[in-house]
């Protein structure tokens, strides 16, 4: 086949125009994902002001029944019902006049509510619930740029996916409300949810002892009772992680007996069909759930 020489000056190399727009498109998407990343990770305020604000609310109200705060991570936040949700559920189930309040922080730990548990006792509960890895261990330092690269790719695909840009969720999006946040589809098979999970255990450490301990004792002298609820994982993933409800029990060791600290989790096992990847319960779940939460605080408040 006959070919022809190109022309003097000819190039098949896109023009600089081209390499300056593809830069400068590049350049938005990183300005626009890495902000948008950093607000949702690093950005505490919003929690830290909602939360002040519920419990101000919440200190405000009439005492009519029972009063109880639950505080912790995405677990508890898929696991039971939200505030005026979960006192209609109570009542409807037998517990009369429930005031409560879930305060939950996507991977919370100890340092996301000590800066407000002065409000948290000032709102005067009977009972605040904690769940177990919130209290117990908290999260590595983040890393930004190790991290960031991960997200970076997840917001190419799911932009591309979507055909427009697709960023993370901000910070004041990700508040505890009676709305919860898209599942993330990539975590609904059973691998990939697992894989999560492993990730997930691998970046806690135990938390300060003494940091456990000063919590704890101020709620003891306020006179308000702890209850610390172990959340069990799906089945599945309990036993390829190698979970079991000693664990949570073992850190309790440490802890006076004069606080009056109680360790409680839901008798036996949800089987898989009641998660929707490897923690968290999905609606069927939060329902069983939070029935057998309502019969716990039933009987605790026959003994307060």
């Amino acid at each position: 086949m006959k070919s022809f020489p190109s022309r003097p000056g000819s190039s098949s190399a896109p023009p600089l125009w081209v390499w300056c727009a593809a830069a400068a498109v590049f350049a938005l998407l990183f300005f626009l994902s890495s902000s948008s990343f950093w607000d949702r990770r690093y950005n505490e305020k919003p929690f830290m002001e909602d939360s002040r604000k519920r419990l101000e609310a919440l200190s405000k109200r009439d005492k009519k029944g029972l009063r109880v705060i639950a505080i912790g991570s995405s677990l508890f936040r898929r696991g039971m019902l939200y505030d005026t949700k979960m006192e209609a559920f109570a009542k409807e189930n037998g517990l009369e006049g429930l005031a409560f309040l879930r305060l939950t922080r996507h991977d919370s730990d100890i340092s996301n509510y000590e800066p407000f548990f002065d409000k948290v006792i000032a709102a005067r509960p009977d009972i605040v619930l904690i769940e177990s890895d919130s209290l117990f261990y908290v999260r590595l330092p983040r890393d930004f740029y190790r991290e960031y690269p991960d997200s970076l790719r997840r917001v190419l695909l799911k932009s591309l996916s979507a055909k427009s840009l697709v960023l993370p969720a901000a910070a004041a999006h990700e508040l505890d409300s009676e709305t919860d946040p898209p599942i993330p589809i990539e975590q609904l098979k059973a691998s990939h949810s697992h894989e999560a999970g492993l990730r997930n255990l691998k970046q806690r450490v135990p938390a300060d002892p003494d940091r456990v301990d000063a919590l704890l004792r101020k709620a003891a002298e306020a006179g308000v009772r702890i209850v610390i609820l172990d959340m069990r994982r799906e089945p599945g993933f309990e036993k390829l992680a190698g979970i079991n409800t000693e664990q949570a029990a073992a850190l309790l060791k440490g802890i006076p007996e004069e606080y009056g600290v109680r360790l409680t989790s839901q008798p036996g096992e949800l089987g898989r069909e009641y998660y929707w990847d490897y923690a968290h319960l999905n609606e069927d779940g939060r329902l069983r759930f939070s029935l057998w939460l309502v019969s716990v605080l039933r009987g605790m408040e026959t003994r307060l």
